[in-house]
């Protein structure tokens, strides 16, 4: 499996979006896994082998977009799996599109129904025939027009306490970001319209995130760190906390870790 991070080369897509991704997969997958919540949506658009990569009813695997996920989810990867990813910003999927993530939480929407299937058919065809640079820009060119469609510009306040709380990786108090310029009441209105999820939860997800990252990132990674660094009060807390997220056990984790979550969770 290789997965290939790729930059937005347009400016104002930037304000939206974090960046692409590329993976593809050469070798069989029998097995399905498990995939932790990264705390923003996305778009997939497929290009590759067809398989049944998704574990929704009626969802077709050509393209969708993928909203707030809360918990982990099961995805089916398989042998010539090609797929091109774009990673929005918490809030870049309303500000851009006007796509209410709420609507798609722990959900997706095949994007045919956004776009029609004839412009999804001839992106896929493109994506298929061209090199990476070229890729960046087929998936720029279909999304440029709608920068400033809707103005969300009003929502830039908001959307900088969004970027603090990813930055902290949610270990923070939401009172310390409020810090009396908007109402608490405020922000959990405009985290319902444009994240999908409460603040509080969205909190919880980048912590739970973080810790699953970190099991990635060491090879012996020790379950008492993550209460020693203060990311939980207890061993009860981490526990009842992943297991919330996953469940499973801290430790049973460990046994159904995978390859596609640790090269998704790179850099996400």
């Amino acid at each position: 499996m290789e997965k290939r991070t790729l930059s937005v080369r347009n400016e104002l897509l930037k304000k939206h979006i974090s960046d692409y991704y590329i993976i593809e997969i050469e070798s069989e997958m029998k097995e399905p896994i498990l995939v932790p919540p990264l705390g923003f949506p996305v778009l997939h658009f497929h290009y590759g082998e067809p398989g049944d990569f998704y574990n929704y009813k009626n969802t077709g695997n050509e393209s969708v977009f993928i909203g707030q996920i809360t918990r982990h989810i099961i995805l089916k990867p398989h042998k010539g799996l090609r797929l091109l990813g774009v990673n929005f910003k918490p809030y870049g999927l309303y500000n851009l599109l006007g796509i209410k993530p709420k609507q798609i939480t722990d959900g997706c929407i095949e994007s045919k129904y956004f776009w029609d299937e004839e412009i999804v058919d001839k992106i896929r065809q493109e994506l298929a025939a061209s090199s990476d640079t070229q890729k960046v820009d087929i998936i720029e060119n279909l999304l440029v027009p709608y920068i400033l469609q809707p103005d969300t510009s009003s929502n830039f306040i908001y959307d900088g306490m969004v970027d603090e709380i990813i930055q902290k990786n949610g270990l923070l108090n939401i009172g310390n970001i409020v810090n009396g310029k908007i109402s608490t009441r405020t922000l959990e209105r405009y985290f319902d319209k444009v994240i999908g999820i409460s603040p509080k939860l969205f909190c919880q997800i980048l912590r739970h995130k973080l810790i699953v990252q970190l099991t990635y990132e060491q090879q012996k990674f020790d379950w008492q760190d993550a209460i020693f660094l203060g990311y939980y009060h207890d061993h009860s807390h981490l526990t009842k906390d992943f297991e919330k997220f996953s469940n499973l056990k801290p430790v049973q984790y460990l046994r159904v870790k995978n390859q596609y979550s640790k090269e998704i969770l790179n850099k996400a």
